[in-house]
């Protein structure tokens, strides 16, 4: 708790922090939907846009985080062998992390779902449903993706090499996707690599609740999200315990 508890204040600390996982996503949702919002319904049969396009932006802001940097830091700072000696089981070293960062999520989530409300997105089934639905998706990306920017923190201690993995990864995980079009509207090698990645089927299943509520959908994109959370959590304890025999 007290890791946790420590991330959360830092956050709430720094709008530096807490700013631009809010202001980025909403300037790229106003202008993907200022963009396409008009013509969706007749060009690839989307008629609400800003249902569409709302799931980008959760995840956008789903993947502000500081945990890698954060973890540098401690390293850096000795903060993190400290926390190796101390008596708590050293698993709650990453425990802690995440579940502070987690924390934020549901904040940005809750900000940008009430955005969408207001713009008269609405769920297509229960809407307590829905919205666990939504935040369960959400922060197993939100998982996965610090755990990347975590295992890398663990394995080089440099803030200039988290920064430009998570960067590497992200954008071609946003970018091959049906971020802007339905994967239907998708042909060739560009539909092949669409397919294999797992934040298609999150994005599907985030949509799906807005729409007609379908099951296998979201199924599907509640499974793509834990294993690609369990992926990353491995590396992420991979390079923790290699980092505690390195430091024995």
């Amino acid at each position: 708790m007290t890791i946790a508890s420590r991330t959360i204040t830092s956050i709430m600390r720094e709008p530096a922090a807490w700013l631009p996982a809010l202001l980025t996503p909403m300037c790229i949702f106003a202008v993907q939907v200022g963009a396409f919002g008009q013509i969706s319904g007749r060009a690839f049969d989307v008629p609400d846009y800003v249902a569409f396009q709302l799931p980008v932006a959760m995840l956008i802001a789903a993947s502000f985080s500081s945990a890698g940097h954060a973890v540098v830091t401690d390293i850096s700072s000795g903060y993190f062998d400290k926390l190796c000696l101390s008596p708590a089981r050293r698993s709650v070293l990453l425990v802690g992390r995440l579940a502070g960062e987690m924390c934020g999520v549901l904040v940005y989530i809750a900000v940008l779902l009430n955005v969408g409300l207001l713009l008269g997105v609405r769920f297509g089934g229960n809407p307590l449903v829905g919205a666990m639905t939504l935040y369960a998706l959400m922060v197993l990306f939100a998982i996965a993706y610090d755990a990347i920017g975590i295992a890398v923190a663990l394995r080089t201690g440099s803030p200039k090499a988290v920064q430009a993995v998570s960067f590497m990864i992200f954008f071609p995980l946003l970018f091959i996707t049906p971020w802007s079009v339905p994967r239907e509207y998708m042909t060739g090698w560009f539909a092949t690599l669409t397919s294999l990645n797992p934040l298609t089927y999150l994005f599907e299943a985030a949509r799906s609740v807005f729409g007609t509520p379908d099951t296998a959908v979201i199924t599907r994109g509640l499974v793509a999200a834990t294993l690609f959370s369990a992926v990353t959590l491995s590396l992420c304890v991979w390079g923790f315990h290699r980092r505690l025999r390195a430091g024995t």
